[in-house]
């Protein structure tokens, strides 16, 4: 009787535990991105005034690397920190169903 007690216990303290680090790394991974999306920015507004001198073309793949860099981190590690309930965090190719 004790040992389901304790298992039932020890998982609540794991789950409560998860929590706090999902958290904080949902936190830490907002920031993150943040500050890189603004140093993007900043870029793109001192090339507007001038201060910088690079092409069209260096400035449409840095805007396009940078955006696709950070919206994939940001997708791959919240679908790793907040797994789906159904598929509990596996990917299958779309129209497959387990």
């Amino acid at each position: 009787m004790y040992l389901v007690e304790d298992l039932g216990k020890e998982e609540l303290r794991q789950r409560k535990e998860n929590r706090i680090w999902r958290s904080m790394y949902a936190y830490l991974l907002f920031v993150v991105s943040l500050f890189w999306l603004g140093y993007v920015g900043r870029v793109v507004y001192l090339q507007g005034l001038g201060r910088f001198d690079l092409s069209g073309a260096v400035m449409v793949t840095l805007l396009s690397t940078t955006t696709g860099h950070v919206l994939a981190t940001l997708y791959f590690v919240a679908r790793y920190l907040f797994p789906s309930q159904r598929g509990a965090g596996r990917w299958s190719p779309p129209g497959r169903r387990r």
